[in-house]
């Protein structure tokens, strides 16, 4: 049995240590580097009881620092708060098993919450739950062993030439006329539109480019 031990410095007075244990001494080595990657990313590495609820909040705080845009994350919240925690954010995260995640699921579909919403909410809660998984805070992802409800497909019917073009007419003159025309005429997002700025403009060049998304 090999034992490790990381020192983490002081905290109210104290020395702050985490000890990991391993049958070999590549296994102990690979488990120190997760525990130093994972305060190094503010985890708290020490925590005796940590729930569901703050893990998905560290998780959170890990996606913001890796550069996840802010739409992303905003929707990551409202997911996690008005979804996830309610159902499942008391439960140890240790303690948490594939038949809280199926519970997670039901309680979504019961609420009326579409397929394919039901879906963001299993694929937010198997990521959080991998990244758990990656630094040792969980044996495994038990996410994985539930599947998400499919989602229906149905038909897209795009407008005619002649709807998009009484569609800019209607919309001539009105505040939001050139969020349509990019739309209709390019072909863009509504995250690309809205990241659109004066500087991405080349009237002589007649050219437009796509530099960021809201």
């Amino acid at each position: 049995m090999w034992v490790g031990r990381l020192d983490l410095g002081w905290e109210g007075g104290k020395r702050v240590r985490k000890t990991v244990y391993a049958k070999t001494e590549k296994e102990c080595r690979q488990k120190l580097d997760k525990v130093k990657r994972a305060a190094e990313l503010g985890v708290n590495v020490t925590a005796e009881r940590r729930t569901t609820a703050v893990w998905l909040g560290e998780w959170l705080e890990i996606k913001e620092g890796d550069g996840t845009r802010a739409s992303t994350l905003r929707a990551y919240r409202w997911l996690i708060n008005t979804h996830i925690i309610p159902v499942i954010g008391r439960v140890q995260l240790d303690k948490l098993t594939p038949l809280d995640v199926r519970r997670l699921v039901s309680t979504a579909r019961k609420t009326g919450l579409s397929a394919g919403s039901i879906r963001h909410v299993h694929s937010l809660i198997r990521n959080a739950l991998a990244g758990a998984e990656r630094l040792d805070l969980v044996a495994r992802n038990v996410a994985k062993a539930v599947k998400a409800p499919p989602v229906p497909r149905h038909e897209v019917r795009a407008l005619r030439p002649e709807e998009a073009r009484r569609l800019v007419e209607v919309l001539r003159g009105e505040r939001l006329e050139a969020v349509f025309a990019c739309g209709l005429m390019l072909g863009l997002r509504r995250g690309e539109i809205l990241g659109l700025r004066w500087t991405d403009v080349d009237l002589g060049g007649a050219t437009l480019h796509v530099r960021q998304t809201l």
